[in-house]
């Protein structure tokens, strides 16, 4: 197993494997695990290395889960204890910590961060 923790610290250490695409088959289903992850693998890369997660669940000893967005498409990112990530678009409520350091940076607008709000809950 590999650590997961250097990764945080650098988000440029993070790898996306697009293979695990194929061994979630079926089609987009949004906000539902093994959904396909709708983006090229050099975007999601992308989005990976931009990824937040809530610092409170990386104290833990198991690797938090990551979020990004693009588009206006949440995205969720897992570990694979095999030293890289696979993610798929979701229907979620990101951490607070998250929706917060989006709306300071212009990720997303109120609107958008209202909207989110209505989203269940986090963590699916």
């Amino acid at each position: 197993m590999i650590d997961w923790r250097p990764q945080l610290r650098n988000p440029q250490l993070r790898v996306y494997d697009s293979g695990v695409q194929s061994r979630h088959g079926g089609g987009y289903t949004p906000g539902r695990h093994g959904t396909v992850m709708m983006l090229s693998p050099i975007v999601a890369q992308e989005v990976l290395r931009s990824a937040l997660y809530d610092p409170a669940e990386a104290l833990g000893g198991k690797a938090p889960k990551l979020w990004g967005m693009h588009n206006g498409t949440i995205y969720q990112f897992m570990y694979d204890n095999q030293g890289t990530w696979h993610g798929f678009p979701v229907m979620s409520k990101p951490p607070d910590h998250v929706l917060s350091a989006w709306r300071a940076n212009e990720t997303i607008s109120n609107s958008d961060y209202k909207k989110i709000l209505k989203y269940r809950n986090r963590g699916a």
